[in-house]
């Protein structure tokens, strides 16, 4: 997988390596198009949940949302879906939020 954004956290930074990355990002972010929000929304999804990933947003630039996929008991579940005007935030990362509408400015 190559995801648009990806973060990792400071104390898992080992998992990168000159050539990749050898374990889950802490965060991933896919920014959603016509010709991807199929793969993005269910193939990537199902591995990223797979394979630990501990939270995964999707960017609607069409909707203009932010949806927030949080691991809940083992799998990503949506943890809520955000407008301009509101806030998305992270439950993996309490000190993330993000202004949506600044997103789609």
């Amino acid at each position: 997988m190559q995801p648009d954004i990806l973060f990792i956290a400071k104390d898992r930074l080992g998992i990168v390596c000159k050539a990749n990355v050898q374990g889950a990002p802490d965060l991933v972010i896919e920014v959603l198009s016509e010709s991807t929000e199929s793969w993005d929304r269910v193939s990537k999804r199902r591995v990223y949940s797979k394979y630990g990933v501990r939270e995964y947003w999707l960017v609607d630039p069409d909707a203009t949302t932010i949806e927030v996929l949080s691991r809940v008991a083992g799998s990503l579940s949506t943890a809520g879906v955000y407008r301009a005007g509101e806030t998305a935030s992270s439950l993996a990362f309490p000190d993330l939020r993000v202004d949506v509408g600044s997103v789609f400015a």
